[in-house]
């Protein structure tokens, strides 16, 4: 292998390491996106959960803690999944 090789082997790795580095950094910060957003719309549940006028309907599961959903809201008939 004559150093022309070795160097654009080389080229190739480094440019391959910068862009599994960019990669784990956009990783990292789409993560944080989604998590202020779970974290946002666990804020929102919570008011949900004080200003629906909650219409109770069941729901098809067999799940006690989720058998009965609101038909306006979505959310669940279980405070402790919104205190």
């Amino acid at each position: 292998m004559d150093s022309l090789d070795e160097f654009m082997q080389t080229n190739e790795l480094v440019d391959l390491l910068k862009q599994r580095n960019i990669n784990y950094k956009s990783i990292v910060n789409y993560q944080n996106v989604i998590n202020k957003l779970k974290d946002d719309n666990r804020k929102i549940e919570k008011q949900l959960w004080k200003t629906c006028k909650h219409e109770w309907g069941s729901k098809d599961t067999y799940d006690d803690l989720c058998s009965r959903q609101c038909k306006v809201c979505g959310l669940y008939n279980n405070h402790y999944f919104y205190s």
